[in-house]
């Protein structure tokens, strides 16, 4: 697979491994307090996958049209499949 780093932002970090099967976002807040992941700035590619992916870590759907909040000093990664 590529993999898509994303600039740091809010003291927060996100990138894409991806190929031509599934997308897995890792994003990492570094900060003292809960943080909205922003999907439209990484609309480049999730516009390529299916909108609903599975956390990884606790196996919970997400919705990328969806707000989600990271929690503080935190990872969460995401799974999404190829928009069929």
């Amino acid at each position: 697979g590529k993999t898509l780093h994303f600039l740091t932002r809010d003291n927060t970090y996100a990138y894409f491994r991806y190929s031509d099967d599934k997308a897995i976002l890792v994003y990492i807040n570094a900060s003292d307090e809960a943080k909205e992941i922003p999907w439209t700035n990484y609309s480049e590619i999730l516009n390529k996958y299916h909108t609903v992916g599975v956390d990884i870590l606790n196996g919970g759907n997400v919705d990328n049209q969806q707000p989600f909040t990271a929690a503080p000093k935190s990872s969460t990664i995401i799974t999404f499949p190829v928009a069929k």
